[in-house]
């Protein structure tokens, strides 16, 4: 089925055309499947997360425009043009494919980190965006000229329609203009980030297809089961063994799910989950597997046998705290709110609390919880420590100032000897990098040097851009410069207009790069007043 979208508003002569095969699929009620239906994508450089591709955002573009993409090196994805046509376009496209299982996923709202650089010779340049499906379409203008800055706060698109297939940024010039439109700066549209909330309510599937749990006869000891799971959809995040209604062993696929595509986890997944059977008393219980998708969605396979668990005396507890049962929930966050990613400066120490309760919702005291700090950087090796949790089941955990970005998992097991996790959580801690600057100003002459503090620093030396503004105005980018390999940097700056008195001010910023272990940081101003 050919289909297409009509650009409305003040760049309606627009029109982008699209194939497209509409497959309708009936799914009905299952008492064994839950459905969520949301989660997240991410491209380039989005603050606080990991760096991304661009994929699978594309470009549309015409003569005069063409394709950037620094996403590798910090920066962000765009446009560059020279001279644009009057009433011509150019624009960034997110399209859902259009065929397969990935049909059924629907883009809901889109965050930017965006910056527009509109002023020229073409006061007709604006930026707008559209979204929309084989029916209808959502349009918005975001930016008119000259531009402005949203790398802070992001642009976010209202909720777009339930089926919305495709999302695009245009860059337009007027067709007002009758010489076309010349902006000044060759980069007049640039995303440093995009996170986009995608929808999907289609349950995974998988099956169980051997291992010790489905012989017959009593089951002692450890057992456990092979599984192979699937989901076309968003991916594969977690698969779980339930023994009755309760979780006995799990594996998360947090740390393998990028968020970089629309399919958010691997596809497919084939393992084996193990479990003490003396975690529970003896008896006959129904056994399944629980697989939940990156959105969410859960589909529940029950085995077709129950199994006889038999311990005897050697089912004595070996329980992990005091109140420890068949289940658990662990939960953490850092200090002063509910976040499981948060950014601090290079120098601050961090505060970790968390609580862990049974399946009965009551604490777990004098339990031991695993944790586990992975710097983002390759070289560096992995912590491991524990923290017991107090009487009412809360711990705390401090990570020292100084540090590099990490992740930090914290897991619990429901008896010491078990190799199963019975509940854990993961943290992302970013670390701001930082930097000193020293300024002399002698009349038109700025004088400069300083030195980045986050190590190590990379061996082609660190990305450093130098700033300055009058007090009160905004900052411009007068110097970009790259450290040696002790951190070091130095230059020199020739003020365009001479004014004694006027107070200056100076600053650093450290963008983050590949393999570097730091996000985006800011340098404290310096002042200086013109003589």
């Amino acid at each position: 089925m050919i289909f297409s979208i009509r650009l409305n508003g003040p760049w309606r002569r627009c029109r982008v055309v699209f194939a497209s095969v509409i497959t309708v699929v009936l799914i009905c009620a299952d008492p064994n499947r839950a459905y969520a239906g949301t989660y997240v994508m991410r491209s380039c450089n989005v603050p606080g997360e990991r760096q991304a591709p661009v994929a699978p955002w594309k470009w549309v573009h015409i003569a005069g425009t063409y394709a950037n993409d620094e996403c590798g090196s910090g920066g962000g994805f765009g446009l560059n043009a020279g001279v644009m046509q009057r009433a011509s376009t150019a624009a960034l496209v997110l399209a859902r494919p259009t065929e397969g299982p990935q049909s059924a996923i629907a883009i809901r709202r889109v965050r930017l980190w965006m910056i527009a650089r509109l002023a020229g010779s073409g006061s007709a340049l604006f930026v707008a965006m559209s979204s929309g499906n084989s029916k209808d379409t959502v349009a918005q203008d975001i930016f008119g000229p000259p531009g402005g800055d949203t790398l802070t706060a992001p642009f976010v698109s209202p909720t777009l329609l339930t089926d919305t297939a495709l999302f695009y940024v245009v860059l337009s010039c007027s067709g007002s203009a009758p010489d076309g439109c010349t902006p000044a700066s060759i980069n007049p549209l640039e995303i440093r980030g995009a996170e986009v909330t995608l929808f999907e309510d289609v349950a995974p599937t998988g099956r169980i297809y051997g291992g010790k749990l489905l012989e017959r006869g009593p089951q002692a000891g450890v057992r456990g089961v092979s599984y192979e799971v699937s989901d076309q959809e968003s991916g594969v995040a977690q698969v779980s063994l339930l023994v009755g209604t309760t979780a006995v062993a799990s594996q998360d696929f947090d740390s393998e799910c990028p968020h970089s595509d629309f399919a958010a986890c691997p596809r497919s997944r084939t393992g084996v989950l193990e479990f003490d059977t003396r975690r529970v008393p003896d008896g006959t219980y129904p056994f399944s597997l629980r697989v939940t998708d990156a959105a969410g969605n859960r589909e529940v396979i029950q085995a077709s046998d129950s199994i006889q668990i038999a311990n005897g005396d050697s089912g004595r507890s070996l329980a992990n705290g005091d109140g420890a049962t068949a289940n658990a929930r662990l939960r953490a966050s850092f200090a002063g709110g509910r976040n499981l990613t948060t950014t601090v400066p290079y120098d601050r120490a961090t505060i970790i609390r968390g609580h862990l309760t049974n399946s009965l919702g009551t604490a777990i005291a004098n339990a031991t919880v695993e944790v586990t700090e992975t710097p983002m950087l390759r070289q560096a090796g992995t912590r491991r420590r524990s923290v017991i949790t107090r009487a009412n089941g809360t711990f705390s955990y401090r990570i020292a100032g100084r540090v590099t970005s990490r992740s930090i998992r914290f897991q619990y097991r429901l008896t010491r000897e078990s190799p199963d996790v019975a509940a854990s959580r993961q943290l992302r801690l970013n670390v701001a990098a930082a930097g000193t600057l020293r300024v002399r100003l002698r009349g038109v002459r700025v004088v400069y040097n300083g030195t980045v503090l986050t190590r190590p620093i990379p061996a082609r030396g660190k990305l450093v851009y130098v700033e300055g503004r009058a007090v009160g105005g905004s900052w411009t980018r007068f110097a970009v410069r790259r450290t040696n390999r002790s951190g070091s940097f130095s230059g020199r700056y020739r003020l365009r207009v001479h004014r004694p008195g006027v107070r200056l001010q100076f600053r650093i910023q450290i963008p983050s790069e590949q393999g570097y272990p730091y996000v985006h940081g800011t340098g404290r101003s310096v002042a200086r007043i013109v003589r």
